[in-house]
């Protein structure tokens, strides 16, 4: 069985849309674990008075803010990748993003971004206000 190019193209663009798909989803799961363990480690250092608990808590609140800036970083550059594909500049089932690695953003760009701020930020503050 023969496959013509766009046949080609059309299952390259599916594997890249899949890996954005799985990115954007862990994105999605990082948050709603973030959201639990602030909830709960808030929640637990209030009741108990316990700074450390609350400064554990902000520690983990920045650590699930790298992660989902990672996810995002990547999904970023994938989303470059089926761009290119769709514009033909991508040999047929390609997965090389190093190119488009060395020219997105840098991580802590991506973490200090606008929808990454708006969401980590809140809960960081609400340590923060606690603590003094």
């Amino acid at each position: 069985m023969h496959e013509t190019s766009a046949e080609v193209k059309v299952q390259h663009l599916n594997m890249i849309q899949g890996i954005i798909n799985r990115l954007a989803n862990n994105s999605f799961l990082v948050k709603g674990w973030m959201i639990t363990v602030a909830v709960a480690g808030y929640g637990f250092g209030f009741e108990n008075g316990s700074k450390k608990i609350i400064l554990l808590t902000m520690i983990a609140v920045i650590l699930f803010w790298v992660i989902d800036a990672y996810y995002l970083q990547q999904e970023r550059i994938f989303r470059r990748l089926y761009d290119l594909c769709v514009e033909g500049e991508v040999k047929p089932f390609s997965m090389n993003v190093s190119q488009i690695r060395s020219s997105a953003p840098c991580l802590m760009c991506v973490m200090l971004s606008y929808p990454t701020n708006m969401f980590y930020l809140p809960f960081l503050a609400a340590g923060f206000l606690s603590k003094f």
